[in-house]
């Protein structure tokens, strides 16, 4: 109840705090924003004396209103005639009609009321964001007809510019004129998009039909939202709202009827947002920009004030759109380059104005005088005509950069907030203009922090030098950016990481969290796991302090000194700038600059198993977050880079066989000094360690020397050389071996070493070298898991010696498995003999040998431990848990922890301490030689048929694990039911608890015990066969009902799944089960348990020299030039693969639909251009067939009044002839 009190009392916290706030800022709208009414009745002088000058009848009026002189003249600006009052109208609209509903804010605000105010509305109480651009749409208010052509154009085009750069349009916000087609390109565009465009409408409250339905008529200060339905205005002087913008400001002067009254404050509101800047750091402010289409005088005078304002905004024309468009267009064309029109086409332009608007010759001198007036700001005016390539949206900037006067690093910002790269190209780049390297650093930030994927590609294109860019103050920043920017980072944010990698975040001196470079690679070492470290961090250091203090020689593998050189990632910024980019990006989850990152530098087909690795790991923190859509993003990026590394493989195989082996093989100084190969093992993954290049090398790892040996002369010949098997084997050095590539062979004319360019190479010195670097023989200075594939020489074999080559051949893995299998069945038979024997009496020897062989398994599970890691870099934590992934190391630890005490016990026996008849010894010996027998199944996974049935067994145990839990729940449901009914005067004994547990447990099974479903006779209080017995047998049934039908069908189809998704991998998974299998046989000595401990012994004493030693060894790796080699062969790799995906995707079947689809698109445009005059011809007729058929009415009108009037004539003549 305590929970649920708080629960609710959290819950209503929360709403009084809502109702605060609501009543908070409804109380500010009050108090802020007025509306007007008129207080003073005078009669219209032209209308009617029945209306009020300001537009109402005189009951429509305020209770307050009085009469006034009807000569005087009604003024909104006079108090004497208005009154101010807290506005009745604000809330939120709802839009009802045949689209589905839509929701716009509105407020009635008076016609003075401060632009200050209306920004504050707009940005703190509505919440809108500051625009980058204002965009004022101007033009005919009355309905007109574009060109298709030209509608099309700008529906599109204006939907561009105020998506990309997040722009305010401005217009009238009726569903009229201009308006309308604003609003319907916003309608498509919201069908098809998510990104919400703002369109502002400014409209006078008096024009607007069904005005008073907005007004507030009960004081509910929560319940804001009004219907409102479009209909069809007879009133020509009214209109409806569009439904299609997302804010109204509705102007009130007291007028009703009259447009215009909105003109004044919008201008002062556009003026107001253009001085705001941009950005706090930008030198320039918002810009804005007028767009014309059609209109009528209005517009004329409105676009010569936007141009001689200050500060002036430019004006784009669309030529073709009609009327006073035309007509500025017009102007614009017969000027010269000063704006002055010339005498001899001053009166074409007159009689162009008297043809465009007939109806106002009294006001052609003042039109002319306007234009004439505009022309002299030609430089802010722009004509965009529809035969031009351009699109109106780049008409459009071009005319914003063309007025700012921007400097080039201005005009490079401006464009990045806009995200209109073409417009960077065209005015700097393209024009090869001077930007200093401070600019493009200034501009690749903005790129990257507003994850602005094509400049970023653009500065790259135009030699951006990253490595200089890339600083560690300079990540630091990038890291810190988002927060900074306050935006919302998507789940798992840098904060979640922090947490789950257990990594304090501090704090900076304002309270805001900070993000250093060093608590970054932590967070990195956490994601990526399994030994990855940076040589810089913390935990380097603090290995090197905990060795100079330990006597462990194993824990001296931290001692190397590591160069600077070798640091991963954040390690040397400047020298690896896009792997470091490539990881912020990824963390970030700024995924598209994380796939250009990919693409530039070194390292590629590791930066795609490092990026799967990420992005995995961050999708399992986001679902500990219950993020299910940042989960499948993350996931989607995960696979993503999962076949990225495949292909890349696929194609580096296909290009050359011989270095995709190397590069796979080479160690990575910029990542943790591990393999590309060591990398996707470590990450589980299965489909790339299953690919045939990787297969190839195992191959020649896992037979070693008898890679060339497949009949016994063949090993004699290696043996024992003659002269004649010397010539041949250097003969088959140019030879090439059957692969399974695209040409079918693998040639190894290339130097394998690159030591040059002129090396040698074949395929027999390729082999020694592998057998060179491999175990070493005894497993002495094997630190390193790694394939030994690449070495810097090539050696002869038949130069060895007999001794050489025999224990080349002894060191082979799959010699070693075959003498560790042999030995581990000796084991497991004396083993089985001592747990069968009688045990009492001394130790016998069969004892002893199983102990030591127990003993020598310990120690080489030690040795592995301690052997873990690349290069002594991990900590001991990292190296635990790194063991421990491998759970048959757990399974020998279980092993040899069984039988430590039965050994004990079994000595205290002999000793006398405990009874030698005491089983206890021989129980904790069965068991453990259970655990050994199973420890087989590892032994037959090397088997490509029975190892997926073993990963087959292993996956299906996890699934009976947690089919287990949900049958306890049933199992102890019915086992207390049924005991309790049974036995109800039990006493509390221990036996009670197995029959809980184990009657139910043995009746799944069917083992029912009938018999036990009656009460004994001291329990029984109750007549069993009447109430116990058949409650007991209800409830039983239900159990087994449950859990034999049920559960056991559901464990089954389980099962099956689980069978299905392993058999259609099983090759893919048996594959990198042999991986495992052959790199732990790469590392363990040639000598089986327990002979073993003598190499352990040997072992451990070197390491104890050298731990008394100043300088250690350093790693061998490639020099600096093959690893050159190895990166522009790799990056040359990479380039033919991006070019294949190009082609692909262009001739997928998605583009080639939406081609043919934009191609239908544009005949069906053009056949409505061409159908178009058709349409304007035939309603042309039908109105001059119209008009002759009124004529002809009037005609015969004409001939019938002549007729009627004749014959009166007539009679009228002939009456007075008879008088």
């Amino acid at each position: 109840m305590s929970t649920a009190a708080a629960g609710y009392r959290t819950e209503r916290a929360i709403s009084i705090q809502e109702e605060f706030k609501a009543l908070t800022v409804y109380d500010k709208i009050k108090e802020t924003f007025k509306k007007v009414d008129c207080i003073r009745f005078i009669p219209h002088r032209q209308k009617s004396p029945a209306y009020c000058q300001c537009g109402l009848l005189r009951d429509h009026h305020v209770p307050e209103c009085v009469d006034g002189d009807p000569d005087d003249v009604w003024d909104p600006d006079d108090g004497n005639y208005t009154r101010h009052s807290p506005t009745d109208a604000f809330g939120e609209l709802e839009f009802q009609g045949v689209w589905t509903s839509t929701r716009a804010k509105y407020i009635r605000v008076a016609h003075d009321t401060p632009e200050s105010d209306i920004l504050h509305l707009l940005t703190d109480i509505w919440n809108l964001p500051l625009p980058k651009l204002i965009i004022e749409v101007t033009g005919g208010a009355k309905d007109f007809v574009l060109q298709p052509k030209l509608r099309r154009v700008f529906r599109k085009g204006i939907v561009k510019v105020a998506e990309s750069t997040d722009a305010w349009i401005l217009t009238g916000g009726t569903n009229t004129g201009v308006m309308k087609h604003v609003g319907k390109a916003l309608r498509e565009h919201t069908l098809r998009s998510k990104h919400k465009i703002h369109a502002i409408g400014v409209v006078s409250w008096g024009i607007v039909v069904g005005n008073s339905e907005l007004q507030e008529r009960e004081k509910k200060q929560h319940a804001r939202v009004r219907h409102y339905r479009m209909t069809s205005s007879m009133e020509s002087n009214r209109a409806c709202l569009d439904p299609n913008h997302t804010h109204f400001i509705l102007v009130d002067n007291g007028t009703t009827e009259k447009f215009g009254v909105e003109i004044a404050l919008r201008s002062r509101l556009e003026k107001l947002v253009s001085m705001r800047k941009m950005d706090p750091t930008a030198s320039y402010h918002i810009p804005a920009v007028c767009l014309v289409l059609e209109g009528g005088l209005n517009t004329i005078r409105v676009v010569l004030e936007n141009i001689t304002k200050d500060p002036a905004i430019p004006v784009v024309i669309a030529d073709g759109s009609g009327r006073g468009a035309d007509l500025i267009a017009y102007a614009y064309s017969k000027s010269d380059r000063e704006g002055i029109i010339p005498p001899e086409h001053e009166k074409q332009l007159r009689e162009k104005i008297a043809d465009t608007f007939p109806k106002d010759a009294i006001r052609y001198d003042s039109l002319y005088d306007d234009l004439s007036e505009a022309m002299k700001q030609k430089n802010l005016i722009t004509i965009y005509r529809v035969e031009e390539e351009v699109d109106i949206d780049y008409a459009i900037l071009n005319a914003l950069m063309k007025a700012s006067n921007l400097s080039q690093p201005d005009q490079l910002k401006l464009s990045l907030m806009w995200n209109r790269v073409d417009l960077a190209k065209e005015k700097i780049f393209n024009r090869k203009l001077f930007l200093d390297d401070r600019s493009l650093e200034e501009a690749m930030v903005v790129a990257l922090v507003r994850n602005r994927v094509e400049f970023v590609k653009l500065l790259l294109e135009t030699g951006f030098n990253m490595k200089e860019f890339v600083t560690d103050r300079r990540l630091e920043h990038l890291y810190n950016s988002i927060q900074n920017m306050g935006e919302s980072e998507p789940c798992p944010s840098l904060a979640v990481l922090y947490q789950q990698a257990d990594v304090i975040l501090p704090k900076n001196d304002n309270g805001c969290h900070t993000f250093m470079k060093k608590n970054i690679d932590q967070v990195i070492q956490y994601l990526l796991g399994k030994g990855f470290t940076f040589s810089d961090s913390s935990n380097s250091e603090e290995g090197r302090d905990i060795c100079s203090k330990c006597c462990s020689c194993f824990s001296c593998l931290k001692t190397k000194e590591i160069d600077e050189s070798s640091s991963g990632g954040f390690g040397e910024s400047d020298k690896y700038p896009f792997n470091d980019l490539f990881l912020w990006a990824i963390l970030t989850k700024k995924f598209a600059i994380a796939r250009l990152m990919w693409q530039r530098g070194r390292g590629t087909l590791a930066k795609a198993l490092v990026g799967g690795r990420l992005c995995y790991r961050m999708a399992n923190v986001a679902k500990k977050k219950y993020n299910t859509d940042a989960v499948d993003r993350l996931m989607e990026e995960t696979k993503w880079y999962n076949n990225l590394a495949v292909e890349l493989l696929s194609q580096c195989f296909q290009e050359d066989a011989t270095y995709t082996c190397e590069l796979l093989c080479a160690q990575l100084k910029n990542w943790s000094e591990q393999t590309c190969l060591s990398l996707a093992a470590s990450y589980n993954h299965s489909r790339f360690i299953a690919h045939p290049s990787i297969q190839f090398l195992l191959n020649d790892q896992w037979y070693g020397a008898f890679s060339k040996i497949s009949t016994l002369k063949e090993l004699d010949d290696f043996l024992f050389p003659t002269d004649k098997s010397r010539e041949y084997a250097t003969d088959s050095c140019s030879h090439s071996v059957t692969n399974k590539n695209g040409t079918g062979n693998i040639n190894f004319d290339r130097s394998f070493s690159m030591e040059s360019d002129t090396g040698k190479s074949s395929s027999l010195r390729r082999r020694t070298s592998v057998i060179s670097l491999g175990s070493l023989g005894s497993g002495i200075g094997t630190q390193h898991r790694r394939l030994a594939f690449v070495t810097s020489e090539a050696e002869d074999l038949s130069e060895k010696s007999f001794f050489e080559k025999s224990r080349l051949l002894l060191v082979a893995p799959i010699v070693k498995f075959w003498i560790s299998t042999i030995f581990y069945f000796l084991f497991l038979m004396m083993f089985s003999f001592v747990v069968l024997v009688d045990l009492q009496g001394d130790i016998m020897m069969i004892e002893w040998a199983v102990t030591c062989t127990i003993f020598t398994l310990a120690t080489e599970e030690l040795r592995q431990l301690m052997m873990m890691g690349e290069h002594g870099r991990t900590t001991l934590w990292q190296k635990m848990k790194m063991w421990a992934s491998d759970k048959w190391n757990i399974w020998d630890l279980i092993g040899v922890l069984l039988y430590i005490p039965g050994f004990v016990l079994r000595l205290c026996s002999v000793a006398g301490i405990v009874p030698a008849e005491e089983p206890y010894a021989r129980i904790l010996f069965s068991l453990d030689v259970m655990v050994w027998y199973i420890r087989l199944l590892d032994v037959c996974s090397v088997n490509n048929v029975i190892g997926p049935y073993v990963n087959m067994i292993g996956r299906m145990i996890r699934d009976l694990a947690y089919f287990m839990v949900i049958l306890l729940v049933f199992v102890v449901s019915y086992g207390v039911a049924r005991q309790a009914i049974i036995s109800p005067r039990s006493k509390w004994k221990w036996s009670i608890l197995g029959e809980i547990f184990f009657l139910p447990y043995w009746q799944v099974y069917g083992e029912l015990f009938p018999d036990d479903n009656f009460p004994s006779e001291e329990n029984k209080v109750y007549d069993p066969s009447l109430l116990g017995y058949s409650i007991v047998t209800m409830i039983m049934v239900i159990f087994l009902m449950i859990s034999n039908v049920l559960l056991l069908n559901l464990l089954i189809a389980k099962f099956n799944n689980t069978f299905n998704r392993v058999h259609d991998n099983a090759s893919e998974i048996w594959k990198f089960e042999r991986y495992r299998l052959i790199m732990e046989y790469s590392q363990k000595p040639f000598l089986p348990p327990p002979f073993t401990i003598v190499i352990h012994i040997i072992l451990l004493i070197r390491k104890m020299l050298n731990c008394c030693r100043a300088h250690v060894e350093a790693p061998v790796g490639l020099g600096e030039y093959p690893m050159q080699r190895l990166y522009n062969f790799e990056e040359e790799c990479t380039e033919n693969y991006l070019r294949q995906q190009a082609l692909k995707e262009q001739y997928s079947v998605n583009n080639r639909v939406q081609r043919i689809s934009e191609r239908v698109d544009s005949y069906g445009h053009i056949l409505e251009e061409q159908h178009q005059p058709i349409i304007n011809n035939r309603d042309f007729l039908k109105k001059l067939s119209e008009r002759v058929d009124s004529i002809d009415k009037s005609l015969q009108h004409i001939v019938e009044h002549l007729k009627t009037g004749g014959s009166s004539d007539h009679k009228i003549e002939h009456e007075q002839s008879t008088s």
